[in-house]
């Protein structure tokens, strides 16, 4: 929390509600000495929205 806040108020990140936006975990290592995160995106909902292809890929 105390991550996002301070990165919000310097203007790093910002909330989004676009269509594209991603949801964004920060899961802690398991080393928590150091407070360290890993940065995971979900691209599940995106990829639902994505239009397939229409043509398709010529194999030459």
């Amino acid at each position: 929390k105390k991550y996002l806040e301070t990165n919000l108020r310097k203007g790093y990140i910002w909330p989004s509600e676009s269509l594209m936006a991603l949801l964004v975990l920060f899961m802690p290592k398991k080393n928590r000495k150091l407070q360290l995160y890993h940065f995971c995106v979900d691209y599940y909902k995106l990829n639902t929205i994505i239009k397939k292809d229409v043509y398709l890929i010529l194999l030459i």
